[in-house]
């Protein structure tokens, strides 16, 4: 027995060894499964954060979408209170409008190039005529007139005839895209609008003012004879009103407005017609009208005779769209803003709490190792 225990009290270190040694590779795997939680949950953790960082930018993306789409809203509406504003002053019937008239000189033909240019450049200072573009399927192209007319100081009236054709200056033209350049026809080709222009525009000034001359007619009163392919009067005592060699240019009132003047139905007037018809432009009288007995004079089914063309009533301004639209576009994308900024704090927060857990049970990990 002794012999035993001496044995065993001389082997006890290698006992003690294999103790040891066993904790030793225990504590081994503890700590490599503690290690691989830790991986687990950091892993976890930056998941989470690039979750919250895509979540954020989505947010943020859409937030930026629908700030894009609320200040090109409110630019609209800002050119559509521009474009109305002109639309209203251009054709307020109610307030006094007034046109351009040139008076003056007895001898048209002794008339200083000099001269003429100085009174053109008193009549087309400013723009006398003003172009706005009209909503519809020539708005694009409208829109691109503007811009010229801007950026080139355009003077010479500048008027939507019918479908794609104009009036610039003193003659109608047919304008159409080549690309992304506005043309002009002329002949049997084509010239870039913003060259076609400045080559004509002093020239086109000097006959319109000439015309008024002739005429004793306003500029309004000239361009829209040209629209409608009217022959402009020549009235030969067009000078006797000035009293001497002198161009006047003015602003008064017309007897009638030009958006109510009436032109006869037809065709340009040749030399052969003018001895039975007239087809110059005509204003209509402010005489008071006596009632209109004709039609019991014609029999049943009779219609009666056509007349000139009917005078051009003030329409409904295109521009005037109502602005609870305005108001109600707005409200929406102000109430998905302000959705979006709640849904953004709600999935942030969410991730946010997360996070936290995550970080609270990784501090509780590492402290059980310790």
């Amino acid at each position: 027995m002794k012999a035993v225990q001496s044995t065993i009290k001389k082997h006890k270190y290698i006992q003690d060894k294999i103790i040891a040694d066993d904790e030793e590779e225990r504590l081994r795997i503890l700590r490599l499964e503690q290690l691989e939680a830790e991986r687990v949950i950091r892993d976890r953790i930056e998941q989470l954060e690039r979750e919250k960082k895509r979540t954020g930018k989505h947010h943020d993306d859409e937030e930026a979408r629908l700030m894009a789409a609320l200040r090109h809203l409110e630019e609209q509406e800002v050119e559509r209170l521009r474009l109305y504003k002109e639309w209203e002053e251009m054709n307020n019937l109610d307030a006094t409008h007034l046109e351009h008239y040139a008076i003056g000189y007895r001898d048209l033909a002794r008339i200083k190039d000099d001269q003429l240019d100085s009174k053109c450049d008193m009549l087309f200072g400013n723009r006398p005529i003003h172009f706005i573009p009209k909503k519809g399927e020539n708005f694009m192209l409208e829109k691109e007139i503007e811009r010229i007319i801007a950026e080139q100081n355009v003077t010479i009236p500048v008027m939507h005839v019918k479908g794609n054709v104009y009036l610039i200056g003193t003659q109608k033209q047919l304008l159409q895209f080549k690309g992304d350049r506005l043309m002009v026809r002329v002949g049997g080709g084509y010239s870039i609008l913003e060259e076609y222009i400045p080559q004509n525009h002093r020239i086109m000034e000097r006959t319109l003012l000439l015309n008024m001359i002739k005429s004793r007619e306003s500029l309004e009163w000239i361009c829209e004879a040209l629209k409608h392919d009217q022959r402009i009067p020549h009235l030969q005592d067009a000078s006797e009103d000035a009293g001497s060699n002198e161009i006047t240019i003015l602003k008064k009132e017309p007897l009638v407005p030009y958006n109510e003047y009436k032109f006869q139905v037809g065709s340009p007037t040749r030399k052969s017609d003018l001895r039975t018809q007239s087809t110059s432009p005509i204003r209509k009288s402010r005489s008071p009208m006596k009632k209109n007995t004709m039609k019991s004079e014609l029999s049943p089914g009779r219609r009666s005779p056509k007349r000139g063309r009917s005078p051009v009533k003030r329409g409904v301004n295109p521009y005037a769209a109502p602005t609870e639209e305005f108001i109600h576009n707005k409200e929406e994308i102000l109430g998905l803003l302000k959705e979006n900024q709640s849904a953004k704090q709600g999935n942030i927060g969410k991730i946010n709490q997360e996070i936290q857990r995550e970080t609270q049970a990784l501090k509780k990990l590492q402290a059980s190792f310790k």
